[in-house]
């Protein structure tokens, strides 16, 4: 479910799409078996790398499958969405602290993407994503409120997620200080 959300956020990426591995009977070429296959491997090596407590090795590991050309926005954008697939795995399987060590280290990447962006859009997909794991993952409603904002800064034409976003932080704070209010008697 959250990863169909970040494709979303993502949809003007120029990343060729992938074959999906959960997606159940697709017919797969040769080199997009062996893409698969090692990009199977790579996930499966990075969970053992963070089990090691070496996260800086596990990101270069997932970026080491990037289709994306190094140092580029959409390379930083394509690490940091293969860094928050493990952590949607790591989440599942029970594993908090994973999960936050993940969300940082895809944090970092989109730092670097929004600095390589190009243009608006790129800058305000980062921004996006960035908000996506700050609320999702991070817990923390205030810095994803921040990051949607500037999405919206970006990219006001584009950022349809960002504004849908801003609006629904928005209009829980306000739930809350309503809330907070009636509790206090006021």
């Amino acid at each position: 479910m959250w990863i169909a959300l970040i494709t979303a956020i993502r949809a003007d990426t120029t990343t060729p799409p992938r074959p999906d591995a959960n997606a159940g009977n697709v017919d797969l070429n040769g080199r997009d078996r062996v893409e698969l296959q090692r990009e199977r491997l790579a996930f499966a090596q990075a969970k053992q790398l963070l089990n090691e407590n070496k996260s800086a090795q596990a990101v270069l590991v997932l970026a080491a499958t990037n289709v994306s050309k190094v140092n580029t926005s959409e390379f930083h954008m394509e690490t940091a969405q293969r860094l928050l697939t493990v952590s949607e795995e790591s989440a599942r399987n029970g594993e908090p602290a994973m999960v936050t060590v993940l969300a940082g280290r895809a944090l970092e990447q989109l730092v670097l993407s929004e600095t390589l962006a190009k243009d608006p859009e790129e800058r305000a997909s980062a921004r996006t994503l960035a908000g996506f794991i700050q609320e999702r993952y991070l817990a923390d409603p205030t810095a994803a409120l921040l990051s949607y904002r500037a999405a919206v800064q970006f990219a006001p034409e584009k950022a349809g997620k960002a504004k849908e976003s801003v609006e629904r932080l928005k209009q829980t704070e306000d739930n809350l200080r309503e809330k907070n209010a009636r509790r206090n008697g006021r």
